[in-house]
């Protein structure tokens, strides 16, 4: 529905009316955007460090394999020299 103006007085006004909504839209959008990043970081940083500890078991794991493997290889080559 489009509303008619009798004045540039009345025209100012609502332009005015709309900036203040449209700040009040955008400063909504902010708060509502940090109180989500706010919510949603504290559960990634919990899965990302589940995913290096992760990382950080197999790899140390793999290392201790690795070089029990070695250590069973070497001492049954001397067996076989001895």
């Amino acid at each position: 529905m489009r509303r008619s103006y009798s004045s540039l007085v009345e025209i100012d006004e609502d332009l005015r009316i709309l900036r203040l909504k449209r700040e009040i839209h955008v400063e909504n959008i902010k708060f509502n955007l940090n109180r989500t990043r706010s919510n949603f970081l504290p559960a990634l940083r919990s899965d990302a460090m589940k995913v290096l500890k992760t990382m950080a078991l197999t790899y140390a794991i793999k290392r201790i394999a690795t070089k029990l493997r070695s250590s069973s290889t070497d001492s049954q080559e001397n067996r076989l020299e001895g």
